[in-house]
């Protein structure tokens, strides 16, 4: 026999191609009362991941809540949390909530910003990924909190991209925020936090094509300039688990970035393996295929 067969060719190209049409992605975007033109519309593609069917229904000025795993002002209050609905438009487990712990009203302190001036049809010249970041939550100064949460991922493992940026209030300052990671409900574990900064004002959005660049920083004195997300990798899904994710701004006390804070504008969670991941599984089988194809020919002349 001197080809592979014919069925192992299709398989393996069929794995390539399951990287890009089959990937299990919950997207959340916020917005401001469902404004035209703030969020992507369903069949757009956007993200770091890029899907479709972003759940577009995250009214920053009426948010869903969920309190977890605590809030400071009334423990016993578990809050109204929002149901997810995946990237197939299929209903999930899965939950979002929005807590404010800056101060005791949800809009407090923390004031949430308009997508960095754009609203509604100012909205139309941009693009799916530029809308992402319409409509944020903001923690400008030290003290302020912005948290996240989500419960009851239906992923075994899933990681957590949170479309996030900093902004500079002035010319010649710096804009710094940071993002940590807690788990579980009882008893809270607290996880790694990253650094983003920038010196872009109040007013502007990141331009076209987003780059996405990952804040990987740890250190407060050193953030990762003009980031635009935050990525958590290896979370553990399943009914009764629950994370959170608090926005802070910067610590004015220690760090030199004491101009403004950060934002929040968007949530992506991506089931593990990501569909990169098994498109490239899937190529790396058909040049092996190819290889092996090369290989019988050759032998064949011998």
């Amino acid at each position: 026999m001197n080809t592979f067969p014919k069925s192992l060719l299709a398989l393996f190209a069929g794995i390539a191609l399951a990287g890009t049409t089959s990937a299990q992605i919950i997207g959340i975007d916020f917005d401001l009362g469902g404004a035209s033109g703030q969020s992507p519309a369903p069949a757009d593609l956007a993200g770091p991941v890029a899907t479709t069917g972003w759940n577009n229904n995250v009214d920053l000025n009426n948010p869903p809540t969920a309190y977890v795993p605590y809030n400071p002002y009334n423990p016993s209050d578990i809050g109204s949390p929002l149901t997810l609905v995946d990237n197939a438009g299929a209903t999930t487990t899965g939950t979002f909530g929005f807590n404010n712990f800056g101060f005791s009203t949800l809009n407090g302190g923390s004031t949430y910003s308009p997508g960095y001036g754009a609203t509604g049809a100012a909205n139309g010249g941009y693009t799916p990924d530029q809308q992402l970041y319409n409509g944020a939550a903001s923690a400008a100064y030290n003290g302020y909190v912005q948290q996240i949460t989500l419960g009851n991922i239906p992923y075994a493992q899933f990681n957590v991209y949170i479309l996030a940026t900093a902004i500079a209030n002035a010319p010649g300052t710096f804009g710094e925020g940071s993002i940590q990671l807690f788990s579980g409900s009882a008893s809270v574990t607290a996880g790694p936090t990253y650094y983003f900064g920038s010196t872009a004002q109040y007013g502007s959005i990141p331009s076209s094509p987003v780059q996405y660049v990952q804040a990987t920083s740890t250190d407060q004195q050193n953030p990762t300039m003009g980031a635009d997300y935050v990525l958590f990798i290896g979370l553990t899904g399943g009914n009764g688990t629950i994370y959170s994710f608090d926005l802070s701004g910067p610590d004015n006390a220690s760090s030199s970035f004491n101009s403004f804070g950060g934002y929040i504008s968007a949530v992506e969670i991506v089931a593990v393996p990501e569909p990169s991941t098994i498109g490239l599984l899937g190529l790396s089988a058909l040049s092996l295929c190819a290889f092996g194809r090369r290989r019988l020919c050759v032998l064949r002349k011998f």
